[in-house]
C-alpha cells in the first residue's frame, strides 16, 4: 500500500501540470481568436453598436465546437 501513495501523488502532480499547460494554451488561443474576430470579422459585417451581439455569437460557436471536441475525444478514448 505504501507504494501506491507516491504513484497517486505523482499522477496528481502530472495532471496538475498538464492542466496548467492546457490553461496557458487556451488563453493564447483566446487572444488569437478575439484579435481575429475584432480585426477581420466585425469590420466586415458589423453594424455600429452591435459588437456585443457578434461576440455572443462567437461565444456560442466556440462553446459548440469545444463541446463537440470533448464529446468526440471522450467517445474515441473510452471505447478502447
Amino acid at each position: 500500500m505504501a507504494r501506491q501513495k507516491p504513484k497517486k501523488i505523482s499522477d496528481t502532480v502530472k495532471f496538475a501540470i498538464v492542466g496548467a499547460f492546457s490553461l496557458v494554451i487556451a488563453l493564447a488561443w483566446n487572444e488569437a481568436i478575439k484579435s481575429f474576430f475584432d480585426e477581420v470579422i466585425v469590420p466586415l459585417v458589423a453594424v455600429p453598436g452591435t459588437g456585443y451581439v457578434y461576440k455572443a455569437y462567437l461565444a456560442i460557436a466556440v462553446t459548440i465546437i469545444a463541446a463537440a471536441g470533448i464529446w468526440f475525444f471522450t467517445q474515441r478514448f473510452n471505447s478502447k
